[in-house]
Protein backbone atom coordinates (compact mmCIF):
# COMPACT_ATOMS: atom_id res chain seq x y z
CA UNK A 1 0.00 0.00 0.00
CA UNK A 2 1.28 3.39 -0.85
CA UNK A 3 2.03 5.62 2.09
CA UNK A 4 3.41 9.01 2.67
CA UNK A 5 5.81 9.46 5.65
CA UNK A 6 3.91 6.40 6.78
CA UNK A 7 0.42 7.47 6.42
CA UNK A 8 -1.32 5.23 4.12
CA UNK A 9 -3.15 6.92 1.42
CA UNK A 10 -6.43 6.14 2.41
CA UNK A 11 -8.05 5.23 5.32
CA UNK A 12 -10.30 2.32 6.54
CA UNK A 13 -13.22 4.65 4.90
CA UNK A 14 -11.67 5.31 2.07
CA UNK A 15 -10.83 9.00 2.71
CA UNK A 16 -8.09 10.73 0.79
CA UNK A 17 -5.21 11.61 2.96
CA UNK A 18 -4.04 15.48 2.89
CA UNK A 19 -0.63 14.96 1.58
CA UNK A 20 0.75 18.33 2.87
CA UNK A 21 0.20 17.59 6.16
CA UNK A 22 1.49 13.86 6.03
CA UNK A 23 5.06 15.87 4.39
CA UNK A 24 5.41 18.62 6.69
CA UNK A 25 4.39 17.28 9.81
CA UNK A 26 4.04 13.35 9.61
CA UNK A 27 0.47 13.32 11.00
CA UNK A 28 -2.09 11.13 9.15
CA UNK A 29 -5.27 13.47 8.78
CA UNK A 30 -8.05 12.47 6.28
CA UNK A 31 -10.81 14.48 4.17
CA UNK A 32 -11.41 18.16 4.24
CA UNK A 33 -12.84 18.00 7.85
CA UNK A 34 -9.57 16.10 8.83
CA UNK A 35 -7.24 18.99 7.42
CA UNK A 36 -9.65 21.61 9.50
CA UNK A 37 -9.08 20.18 12.59
CA UNK A 38 -5.77 20.11 12.35
CA UNK A 39 -5.63 23.37 11.68
CA UNK A 40 -8.00 24.49 14.08
CA UNK A 41 -6.10 22.54 16.64
CA UNK A 42 -2.77 23.93 16.03
CA UNK A 43 -4.18 27.19 16.09
CA UNK A 44 -6.32 26.71 19.73
CA UNK A 45 -2.38 26.17 21.00
CA UNK A 46 -2.01 30.04 20.18
CA UNK A 47 -5.39 31.08 21.20
CA UNK A 48 -5.14 29.39 24.28
CA UNK A 49 -1.59 30.93 25.59
CA UNK A 50 -2.51 34.14 24.13
CA UNK A 51 -5.61 34.37 26.33
CA UNK A 52 -3.98 32.93 29.16
CA UNK A 53 -0.93 35.64 28.50
CA UNK A 54 -3.36 38.31 28.66
CA UNK A 55 -4.84 37.35 32.06
CA UNK A 56 -2.07 36.94 34.26
CA UNK A 57 -0.61 40.37 33.71
CA UNK A 58 -4.56 41.68 33.36
CA UNK A 59 -4.40 43.28 36.99
CA UNK A 60 -1.21 44.28 37.66
CA UNK A 61 -1.28 48.20 35.93
CA UNK A 62 -4.50 48.80 38.36
CA UNK A 63 -2.38 47.30 41.08
CA UNK A 64 0.76 49.77 40.26
CA UNK A 65 -2.10 52.24 39.24
CA UNK A 66 -3.52 52.29 42.94
CA UNK A 67 -0.03 52.65 44.41
CA UNK A 68 1.19 55.63 41.86
CA UNK A 69 -2.23 57.36 43.52
CA UNK A 70 -2.29 56.21 47.00
CA UNK A 71 -5.33 56.19 46.13
CA UNK A 72 -8.80 54.01 44.82
CA UNK A 73 -10.71 56.40 43.72
CA UNK A 74 -12.77 55.35 40.83
CA UNK A 75 -12.82 51.45 41.74
CA UNK A 76 -16.51 50.09 42.41
CA UNK A 77 -16.72 48.14 46.05
CA UNK A 78 -19.64 45.72 44.39
CA UNK A 79 -16.98 45.14 41.37
CA UNK A 80 -14.32 44.17 43.29
CA UNK A 81 -15.84 41.88 45.72
CA UNK A 82 -18.31 40.17 43.42
CA UNK A 83 -14.22 39.09 41.42
CA UNK A 84 -12.93 38.14 44.81
CA UNK A 85 -15.46 35.89 45.37
CA UNK A 86 -15.33 34.59 42.00
CA UNK A 87 -11.88 34.03 42.43
CA UNK A 88 -12.40 32.34 45.56
CA UNK A 89 -15.31 29.91 44.15
CA UNK A 90 -12.60 28.70 41.18
CA UNK A 91 -10.36 27.77 43.57
CA UNK A 92 -12.20 25.80 45.63
CA UNK A 93 -14.27 24.17 41.84
CA UNK A 94 -10.28 23.68 41.04
CA UNK A 95 -9.44 21.20 45.10
CA UNK A 96 -13.53 19.70 43.90
CA UNK A 97 -12.51 18.23 40.84
CA UNK A 98 -9.10 17.59 41.00
CA UNK A 99 -7.50 19.81 38.08
CA UNK A 100 -4.21 19.79 37.35
CA UNK A 101 -1.85 21.58 39.42
CA UNK A 102 -0.63 24.69 36.97
CA UNK A 103 -4.20 24.96 37.17
CA UNK A 104 -4.52 25.53 40.68
CA UNK A 105 -1.72 27.23 40.95
CA UNK A 106 -3.40 29.64 38.52
CA UNK A 107 -6.35 29.80 40.83
CA UNK A 108 -4.41 30.73 43.74
CA UNK A 109 -2.02 33.79 42.01
CA UNK A 110 -5.11 35.35 41.13
CA UNK A 111 -6.73 35.05 44.63
CA UNK A 112 -3.40 36.73 45.43
CA UNK A 113 -4.07 39.72 42.84
CA UNK A 114 -7.56 39.84 44.60
CA UNK A 115 -6.34 39.99 48.15
CA UNK A 116 -3.48 42.77 47.11
CA UNK A 117 -6.72 44.52 45.54
CA UNK A 118 -8.53 44.54 48.68
CA UNK A 119 -5.79 45.30 51.19
CA UNK A 120 -4.70 48.40 48.90
CA UNK A 121 -8.93 49.45 49.01
CA UNK A 122 -8.74 48.83 52.44
CA UNK A 123 -5.84 51.00 53.18
CA UNK A 124 -6.65 53.60 51.02
CA UNK A 125 -9.93 54.33 52.07
CA UNK A 126 -9.71 53.28 55.72
CA UNK A 127 -6.64 53.38 57.39
CA UNK A 128 -4.74 56.24 55.21
CA UNK A 129 -7.90 58.48 55.90
CA UNK A 130 -8.20 57.95 59.61
CA UNK A 131 -4.12 58.68 59.84
CA UNK A 132 -4.70 62.02 57.21
CA UNK A 133 -7.83 63.01 59.74
CA UNK A 134 -6.05 62.60 62.74
CA UNK A 135 -2.92 64.90 61.72
CA UNK A 136 -5.35 67.85 61.21
CA UNK A 137 -6.08 69.87 63.82
CA UNK A 138 -9.92 70.62 64.43
CA UNK A 139 -11.27 73.71 63.73
CA UNK A 140 -11.31 76.66 66.26
CA UNK A 141 -15.02 76.74 67.73
CA UNK A 142 -17.08 79.24 65.81
CA UNK A 143 -14.72 78.60 62.27
CA UNK A 144 -16.41 78.33 59.20
CA UNK A 145 -16.35 74.42 58.43
CA UNK A 146 -18.98 73.64 55.84
CA UNK A 147 -16.77 73.95 52.73
CA UNK A 148 -14.25 71.68 54.59
CA UNK A 149 -17.13 69.65 55.46
CA UNK A 150 -18.41 69.14 52.39
CA UNK A 151 -15.69 68.54 50.58
CA UNK A 152 -14.56 65.81 52.96
CA UNK A 153 -18.17 64.22 52.50
CA UNK A 154 -17.45 64.32 48.57
CA UNK A 155 -13.88 62.84 48.85
CA UNK A 156 -15.00 60.27 51.04
CA UNK A 157 -18.06 58.98 49.10
CA UNK A 158 -16.52 59.02 45.81
CA UNK A 159 -13.36 57.02 46.90
CA UNK A 160 -15.85 54.51 48.32
CA UNK A 161 -17.76 54.65 45.01
CA UNK A 162 -14.37 53.61 43.17
CA UNK A 163 -13.02 50.93 44.75
CA UNK A 164 -13.63 47.78 42.94
CA UNK A 165 -12.28 47.64 39.62
CA UNK A 166 -10.04 44.73 39.32
CA UNK A 167 -11.73 42.00 40.73
CA UNK A 168 -13.78 41.67 37.85
CA UNK A 169 -11.09 40.65 35.39
CA UNK A 170 -10.30 37.68 37.52
CA UNK A 171 -13.56 36.25 37.70
CA UNK A 172 -13.71 35.84 33.90
CA UNK A 173 -10.54 33.48 34.30
CA UNK A 174 -12.30 32.21 37.14
CA UNK A 175 -14.93 30.94 35.06
CA UNK A 176 -12.63 29.87 32.41
CA UNK A 177 -10.59 27.81 35.00
CA UNK A 178 -13.70 26.09 36.90
CA UNK A 179 -14.38 22.96 34.72
CA UNK A 180 -15.61 19.78 36.81
CA UNK A 181 -15.75 16.96 34.22
CA UNK A 182 -12.59 18.27 31.64
CA UNK A 183 -9.42 17.83 33.00
CA UNK A 184 -8.04 20.54 30.08
CA UNK A 185 -10.57 23.81 31.02
CA UNK A 186 -7.06 25.85 31.96
CA UNK A 187 -8.42 29.73 32.67
CA UNK A 188 -6.91 30.81 29.40
CA UNK A 189 -6.22 27.34 27.23
CA UNK A 190 -8.88 25.66 24.78
CA UNK A 191 -11.15 23.15 26.22
CA UNK A 192 -9.54 20.93 23.22
CA UNK A 193 -6.30 20.60 25.75
CA UNK A 194 -6.22 17.53 27.74
CA UNK A 195 -2.67 16.22 29.40
CA UNK A 196 -0.96 13.68 28.48
CA UNK A 197 2.03 12.52 30.51
CA UNK A 198 1.92 16.03 31.68
CA UNK A 199 1.87 17.81 28.51
CA UNK A 200 -0.42 19.60 26.79
CA UNK A 201 -1.88 18.14 23.98
CA UNK A 202 -4.83 18.22 21.07
CA UNK A 203 -6.72 15.50 20.83
CA UNK A 204 -8.26 15.98 17.34
CA UNK A 205 -12.13 15.31 17.68
CA UNK A 206 -11.51 13.02 21.07
CA UNK A 207 -11.40 15.29 24.20
CA UNK A 208 -9.78 13.11 27.15
CA UNK A 209 -12.30 13.55 30.08
CA UNK A 210 -15.42 14.10 28.51
CA UNK A 211 -18.40 13.13 30.72
CA UNK A 212 -22.01 13.38 30.56
CA UNK A 213 -23.49 15.91 33.69
CA UNK A 214 -25.52 12.51 34.78
CA UNK A 215 -22.50 11.05 34.65
CA UNK A 216 -20.52 13.32 37.22
CA UNK A 217 -20.36 11.87 40.50
CA UNK A 218 -21.14 14.02 43.27
CA UNK A 219 -17.68 15.65 43.56
CA UNK A 220 -18.20 16.76 40.42
CA UNK A 221 -21.74 18.03 40.54
CA UNK A 222 -20.25 20.59 43.52
CA UNK A 223 -18.31 22.18 40.97
CA UNK A 224 -20.20 22.12 38.55
CA UNK A 225 -22.40 24.37 41.12
CA UNK A 226 -19.21 26.33 41.71
CA UNK A 227 -18.47 26.88 38.07
CA UNK A 228 -22.10 28.46 37.70
CA UNK A 229 -21.95 30.59 40.81
CA UNK A 230 -18.76 31.67 39.27
CA UNK A 231 -19.86 32.76 35.64
CA UNK A 232 -23.13 34.58 37.48
CA UNK A 233 -20.54 36.70 39.58
CA UNK A 234 -18.37 37.55 36.69
CA UNK A 235 -21.39 37.97 34.16
CA UNK A 236 -22.62 41.09 37.44
CA UNK A 237 -19.57 42.36 38.25
CA UNK A 238 -18.87 44.84 35.64
CA UNK A 239 -22.63 45.87 36.10
CA UNK A 240 -21.33 47.99 39.74
CA UNK A 241 -18.01 49.58 37.95
CA UNK A 242 -20.35 51.08 34.50
CA UNK A 243 -22.51 52.79 36.72
CA UNK A 244 -20.04 53.71 39.21
CA UNK A 245 -18.22 55.35 35.87
CA UNK A 246 -21.67 56.96 34.85
CA UNK A 247 -22.29 58.74 38.07
CA UNK A 248 -19.58 60.09 38.22
CA UNK A 249 -19.29 60.87 34.73
CA UNK A 250 -15.81 59.77 34.76
CA UNK A 251 -13.06 57.00 34.62
CA UNK A 252 -10.68 58.64 36.46
CA UNK A 253 -8.90 56.08 38.61
CA UNK A 254 -9.34 53.05 36.65
CA UNK A 255 -6.44 51.56 34.26
CA UNK A 256 -8.32 50.77 31.19
CA UNK A 257 -5.32 48.58 30.37
CA UNK A 258 -7.06 46.08 33.35
CA UNK A 259 -10.33 46.35 30.74
CA UNK A 260 -8.84 45.87 27.05
CA UNK A 261 -6.77 42.66 28.58
CA UNK A 262 -10.02 41.43 29.85
CA UNK A 263 -11.57 41.70 26.44
CA UNK A 264 -8.84 40.11 24.50
CA UNK A 265 -8.61 37.15 27.14
CA UNK A 266 -12.42 36.79 27.02
CA UNK A 267 -12.37 37.08 22.97
CA UNK A 268 -9.39 34.78 22.77
CA UNK A 269 -11.00 32.39 25.30
CA UNK A 270 -14.03 32.50 23.16
CA UNK A 271 -13.24 31.75 20.25
CA UNK A 272 -11.00 28.30 22.06
CA UNK A 273 -14.42 26.99 22.78
CA UNK A 274 -15.60 27.88 19.66
CA UNK A 275 -13.25 26.59 17.59
CA UNK A 276 -13.22 23.65 19.83
CA UNK A 277 -16.68 22.69 18.74
CA UNK A 278 -15.91 22.96 14.95
CA UNK A 279 -13.75 20.12 15.83
CA UNK A 280 -16.37 17.69 16.34
CA UNK A 281 -19.65 16.64 14.48
CA UNK A 282 -23.67 16.02 14.67
CA UNK A 283 -24.41 15.65 18.71
CA UNK A 284 -20.94 15.26 20.24
CA UNK A 285 -20.56 19.13 18.96
CA UNK A 286 -23.64 19.81 20.63
CA UNK A 287 -23.18 17.83 24.10
CA UNK A 288 -19.42 19.76 24.02
CA UNK A 289 -20.98 23.48 24.16
CA UNK A 290 -23.92 22.20 26.54
CA UNK A 291 -20.61 20.73 28.37
CA UNK A 292 -19.13 23.90 28.15
CA UNK A 293 -21.76 26.32 28.33
CA UNK A 294 -20.60 28.17 31.93
CA UNK A 295 -17.31 29.22 30.46
CA UNK A 296 -18.69 30.26 27.05
CA UNK A 297 -21.51 32.58 28.74
CA UNK A 298 -18.89 33.76 31.15
CA UNK A 299 -16.66 34.60 28.89
CA UNK A 300 -18.49 35.91 25.55
CA UNK A 301 -21.12 37.32 27.99
CA UNK A 302 -18.57 40.01 29.09
CA UNK A 303 -17.38 41.06 26.16
CA UNK A 304 -20.22 43.54 25.96
CA UNK A 305 -19.16 45.19 28.90
CA UNK A 306 -15.86 45.42 28.71
CA UNK A 307 -16.27 47.20 25.70
CA UNK A 308 -18.62 49.55 26.97
CA UNK A 309 -16.44 50.40 29.61
CA UNK A 310 -13.82 51.44 27.13
CA UNK A 311 -16.59 53.49 25.58
CA UNK A 312 -16.73 55.11 28.91
CA UNK A 313 -12.83 55.80 28.83
CA UNK A 314 -12.61 57.34 25.85
CA UNK A 315 -16.08 59.49 26.17
CA UNK A 316 -15.81 60.89 29.17
CA UNK A 317 -12.44 62.33 28.06
CA UNK A 318 -9.68 60.56 29.86
CA UNK A 319 -8.94 58.41 26.96
CA UNK A 320 -9.61 61.39 24.52
CA UNK A 321 -6.89 62.94 26.81
CA UNK A 322 -4.73 60.14 26.04
CA UNK A 323 -5.28 60.36 22.21
CA UNK A 324 -4.37 64.09 22.39
CA UNK A 325 -1.37 63.48 24.56
CA UNK A 326 -0.22 60.76 21.65
CA UNK A 327 -1.19 62.75 18.62
CA UNK A 328 1.07 65.43 19.90
CA UNK A 329 3.72 63.49 21.26
CA UNK A 330 3.62 63.53 24.86
CA UNK A 331 5.07 60.58 26.58
CA UNK A 332 2.28 58.33 28.52
CA UNK A 333 3.00 55.07 28.60
CA UNK A 334 0.23 54.16 30.60
CA UNK A 335 -3.76 54.13 28.81
CA UNK A 336 -4.99 56.62 32.17
CA UNK A 337 -1.83 57.14 34.15
CA UNK A 338 -1.78 59.15 37.35
CA UNK A 339 -0.35 61.74 35.04
CA UNK A 340 -3.20 62.54 33.48
CA UNK A 341 -5.12 64.31 35.92
CA UNK A 342 -1.93 66.91 35.77
CA UNK A 343 -2.17 66.90 31.81
CA UNK A 344 -5.58 67.94 32.32
CA UNK A 345 -5.24 70.29 34.98
CA UNK A 346 -3.05 72.03 32.78
CA UNK A 347 -4.75 71.92 29.31
CA UNK A 348 -7.75 73.52 31.68
CA UNK A 349 -5.20 76.21 32.66
CA UNK A 350 -4.26 76.76 29.13
CA UNK A 351 -7.58 77.44 28.49
CA UNK A 352 -8.12 79.89 31.60
CA UNK A 353 -5.41 81.63 30.00
CA UNK A 354 -6.26 82.07 26.38
CA UNK A 355 -9.97 83.08 27.88
CA UNK A 356 -8.24 85.45 30.08
CA UNK A 357 -6.15 86.97 27.58
CA UNK A 358 -9.05 87.38 25.32
CA UNK A 359 -11.42 88.87 27.75
CA UNK A 360 -8.68 91.23 29.30
CA UNK A 361 -7.79 92.33 25.33
CA UNK A 362 -11.87 93.19 24.79
CA UNK A 363 -11.70 95.33 27.64
CA UNK A 364 -8.43 97.18 26.89
CA UNK A 365 -10.38 97.70 23.10
CA UNK A 366 -13.37 98.77 25.03
CA UNK A 367 -11.35 101.19 27.24
CA UNK A 368 -9.36 102.76 24.67
CA UNK A 369 -12.92 103.23 22.56
CA UNK A 370 -14.43 105.08 25.57
CA UNK A 371 -10.88 106.94 26.03
CA UNK A 372 -11.70 107.89 22.25
CA UNK A 373 -15.13 108.86 23.47
CA UNK A 374 -13.98 110.97 25.82
CA UNK A 375 -11.69 112.84 23.80
CA UNK A 376 -13.99 113.95 20.85
CA UNK A 377 -17.37 114.48 22.09
CA UNK A 378 -20.79 112.99 20.72
CA UNK A 379 -21.39 114.17 17.26
CA UNK A 380 -17.32 114.81 16.60
CA UNK A 381 -16.01 111.46 17.27
CA UNK A 382 -13.36 110.64 14.18
CA UNK A 383 -14.71 107.14 12.19
CA UNK A 384 -12.08 104.71 12.94
CA UNK A 385 -10.87 102.95 10.31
Amino acid sequence: MDTVNGCPIKNEVDLELVQWIAKATGSCMYGEMGALSYILAKELISIGYLSLFAWLWAQLPQVIKNYRNHSVEGLSWLFLFNWFLGDATNLIGCLLTRQLPFQTFLAMYYLIIDVILCSQYVYYTKLQSETYYVLLSPPEAGTPTSSHSSHTIRSNGRRRANVMLSLSAIVAIAGAMVTPPTPYALAGLPPAMSTDDGMFSVMGGKFNGFRRWFKLNDRESVGRVFAWACTTMYLTSRMPQIYTNFVRQSTSGLSVLLFIAAFCGNLLYTLSIVSSAATLDGGERADFLWEELPYLLGSAGTVGFDFTIFLQWVYYGEGKLFFHNLYYGRKSWELGDSSDDADAQSLADEDEYCAASSSSSSSASSGSSQTVSSIHPPGEEREMY
